[in-house]
């Protein structure tokens, strides 16, 4: 299953892929060994996959986002 989201104002795009057991991918963040879910960050102007994410990684990194944005707001 595939699901993806746009960021950046399209810029980038997030793919959720998960894994069918035979992909060995590394995160970029963590430097691990994805097991379940990659999430693959493209970038839609070059037409590339810039970075492979796992998914602690990604939860981390929206977890630190939301924080800069409420920072932002208030």
């Amino acid at each position: 299953m595939i699901e993806s989201e746009e960021l950046e104002e399209n810029l980038t795009k997030l793919i959720k892929y998960e894994l069918a057991g035979k992909e060995k991918l590394i995160c970029k963040d963590c430097n691990t060994e994805i097991k379940n879910e990659a999430y693959f960050l493209v970038d839609l102007k070059a037409d590339k996959v810039s970075f492979i994410y796992c998914e602690e990684c990604i939860k981390k990194f929206r977890k630190e986002e939301l924080a800069k944005h409420r920072k932002d707001v208030y």
